[in-house]
């Protein structure tokens, strides 16, 4: 099906608008509206979205370029081929006229052949345009729709882990605060902060199918589960590493140091965090934290939970009996 292109054309001439309209319509291609002057064009603009708009440049109360200045700041109409008509053959009048946004001049008198020529260039462009725009727009449709369902599964892995382990809610709020705390003060990207951010919220995934006696394997068994989705890998790499000490002792793979990724050295603190009994102050939390230090834990990840720790005092910090930390 062929697409009809919508032509404007302006110009207080009536003789030359009459002419022009004639070239035109005898193409039997366009559906063409015309003005004899700027205001009424832009009423018509509005009304219509012309794919193409011809202005004579020169008119009383608003010449070509007023009207191409209001047609490139409208939004709905700034993508609109703006073609400017005139007899002016002054350079510096075109180099203003296409910094304010028109695509094209055609100087007076006009070869009819040009005109058309121009005309059938720019509803190529224009049809480019639009297409590069629907494909954006589906695009755009694309990606909100995979957001949603990638969303969906974190939410459904989280309910999971609410479900089948006692406390994990708090935990939960507790790990995600303290791991995006850390990971800012690295600088780390929003990328990497993202995967860190999710690797605390699911960090206990694994304890949902292991026994007491197959505790210690729950990194794994969360690696494995947070694997198979495609944009969970980096993440299900942070949390197999999980169990990792700084000086090499950890578990699975008795990674030291550096070779420690960072969202697992944070959630290395945070595992520690849970393991231990009821404390009732940041004080005697921060004692044992200390006594990891350059063990299980890297100096620099003790030195910014003494500062989280300060920095939620003024809220009370504590572990109670079900190590949830406010009041």
């Amino acid at each position: 099906m062929n697409i009809v292109t919508k032509l404007l054309l302006v110009d207080d001439d009536p003789i030359e608008l009459f002419l022009l309209k004639e070239i035109l319509t005898s193409k039997k291609e366009f559906i063409i509206y015309t003005a004899n002057n700027a205001k009424d064009g832009f009423i018509l603009a509005e009304q219509y979205s012309p794919d193409i708009i011809v202005s004579d440049f020169i008119m009383p109360e608003e010449n070509g370029f007023e009207f191409c200045r209001k047609i490139k700041k409208h939004p709905k109409l700034r993508n609109t081929i703006f073609l400017l008509l005139t007899s002016i053959e002054d350079r510096d009048n075109k180099i203003e006229g296409l910094e304010l946004g028109a695509d094209d001049y055609l100087t007076k008198p006009y070869n009819h052949r040009e005109l058309l020529s121009k005309i059938h260039a720019f509803i190529r462009i224009k049809n480019l345009q639009d297409e590069l725009q629907e494909e954006k727009k589906q695009l755009s449709n694309v990606n909100k729709e995979m957001e949603e369902s990638f969303n969906g599964i974190i939410n459904l892995l989280h309910n999971l882990i609410e479900i089948h382990i006692p406390n994990a809610s708090m935990r939960t709020l507790r790990a995600t605060e303290i791991a995006r705390w850390i990971a800012k003060k690295y600088n780390v990207s929003y990328e990497h902060l993202q995967d860190i951010h999710y690797a605390a919220l699911l960090h206990e995934i694994g304890k949902i199918f292991a026994s007491s006696a197959q505790a210690l394997h729950f990194p794994i068994r969360g690696q494995s589960l947070t694997n198979q989705i495609p944009r969970l890998k980096s993440v299900a790499h942070i949390i197999r590493h999980q169990m990792e000490n700084y000086d090499g002792t950890g578990y699975p793979d008795r990674l030291q140091k550096e070779e420690i990724p960072l969202g697992s050295q944070i959630l290395r603190v945070i595992n520690v965090i849970e393991s231990l009994p009821a404390f009732s102050s940041s004080t005697e939390l921060q004692k044992i934290i200390h006594r990891c230090k350059d063990s299980i834990l890297d100096s620099k990840i003790v030195a910014l939970m003494d500062e989280y720790l300060e920095y939620v005092a003024d809220n009370h910090f504590f572990i109670d009996e079900q190590r949830t930390y406010y009041h």
